[in-house]
């Protein structure tokens, strides 16, 4: 059997490695261009809507007094909520006591972990030995 020429595997490496350099080199390029693509089609979008509120508002101002009364209205309202929560919250604390209350809250995160890590399901940090070759 004939043994390949010296500097052969070297030769044959550095073509490898020269090969993967470029393909590594157009799929960023290739990845920056999409970028870029899709990051200005957002801005045209973003624009044209921005240039039609902008219109709408111009033709009739009276929509915009009506949005900022709209948007008073329902500021109050949500204040309004938020105070009566924040009031039964107190009442309820205030009658109960902050130690029941706190334990309540701790159960409830409690809870809540024990169902993110049910939905996240089970996961394994580190691959083993025997999946890193390849072979099960």
């Amino acid at each position: 059997m004939a043994s390949p020429a010296r500097g052969f595997t070297a030769r044959t490496m550095a073509r490898i490695a020269a090969y993967e350099r470029a393909r590594a080199r157009r799929r960023a390029l290739f990845g920056a261009a999409l970028l870029v693509v899709a990051v200005g089609g957002l801005f045209v979008l973003v624009c044209a809507g921005l240039v039609s509120w902008v219109f709408a508002l111009v033709s009739v101002p009276h929509v915009l007094v009506a949005m900022l009364e709209t948007f008073a209205m329902l500021a109050f309202w949500a204040r309004a909520l938020f105070d009566a929560v924040w009031v039964a919250a107190t009442a309820a604390v205030q009658a109960i006591g902050s130690v029941p209350v706190c334990a309540f809250a701790v159960a409830v995160l409690a809870f809540a972990l024990l169902w993110a890590r049910v939905v996240s399901g089970s996961f394994q940090r580190f691959p083993s030995i025997a999946h890193v070759g390849g072979s099960k």
